[in-house]
């Protein structure tokens, strides 16, 4: 049986703050390859159910929360170091890209609760014109999932190339996706479905979309400037903490609950 991969969340490289960011975003690409594992398992579940297929789901999601919330604590932890102004700036794209993934995640998960909703209705079954539909949009997502997971390789060269991949693929799902919906919309005036496969059908088309709502995201902060890695400062190590900081004080409540009220705040 193949192991899994293991976290790349190295407490002793937290003190080299680019080698963290390094395998922060190994762990990004270890997670894209969690979903990517889901959402081939959730399309097998459409298609024919599997209890134990259905608790794998269930268990990588699980995981991916996991990744998340070790990863929001890990790199909290690296900004007590010294970081420079693009380490400080990478480090927050890094971090919106985990909640996006967890959020891939999560609807991914809900794409197998469809299909358990869709086991317990007959009514609710699919024609094989909207069986076909469904997989050429389960496709599309499958090439855009595939992209992000190679364009988090820390070892590529120019994030922005592949960020620009993604959107094209985007655009591609948003064309395949509209074009499905349009002939569902068909089917439903020629009543050749009945209007629960028709919610059903909506359900999962609002899930990819989502999807790749979440994906188009990452694309964003890849294309940002300070989306990159400085091969020279892999193996530098930070003797000290970070600078000290002012620490804001407290605010009076009552202050901004007031605010909350006043006409002049809306």
């Amino acid at each position: 049986m193949k192991q899994p991969e293991a976290s790349y969340l190295d407490e002793g490289l937290l003190k080299r703050p680019e080698q963290a960011i390094f395998a922060c975003l190994r762990e990004l690409q270890r997670t894209a390859r969690i979903c990517a594992q889901n959402l081939h398992l959730a399309a097998e579940e459409f298609i024919r159910h599997e209890p134990h297929r259905e608790r794998l789901i269930h268990i990588n999601e699980q995981s991916v929360n996991a990744i998340k919330a070790a990863m929001r604590d890990y790199l909290a932890r690296l900004t007590r170091q010294y970081l420079s102004k693009r380490q400080a700036i990478l480090i927050e794209h890094i971090d919106r890209c985990m909640s996006d993934l967890e959020r891939v995640g999560d609807h991914i998960e809900n794409l197998s609760a469809i299909a358990r909703r869709q086991r317990d209705l007959p009514a609710a079954r699919f024609i094989p014109a909207a069986m076909e539909d469904w997989l050429s949009i389960y496709q599309a997502v499958e090439k855009l999932l595939n992209k992000v997971i190679q364009s988090l390789d820390p070892e590529v060269p120019d994030f922005q190339t592949f960020a620009k991949e993604i959107l094209v693929l985007r655009e591609e799902f948003r064309a395949t996706a509209l074009a499905a919906q349009q002939a569902h919309f068909k089917r439903l005036e020629e009543k050749a479905v009945t209007p629960i496969a028709g919610m059903i059908f909506n359900d999962y088309l609002s899930n990819f979309w989502r999807i790749t709502k979440h994906i188009k995201n990452i694309a964003l902060a890849e294309q940002q400037p300070q989306f990159w890695l400085k091969r020279e400062k892999l193996g530098q190590v930070m003797s000290g903490d970070a600078p000290g900081y002012a620490v804001p004080d407290k605010i009076n409540p009552a202050d901004y609950l007031d605010k909350l009220q006043s006409d002049d705040f809306r």
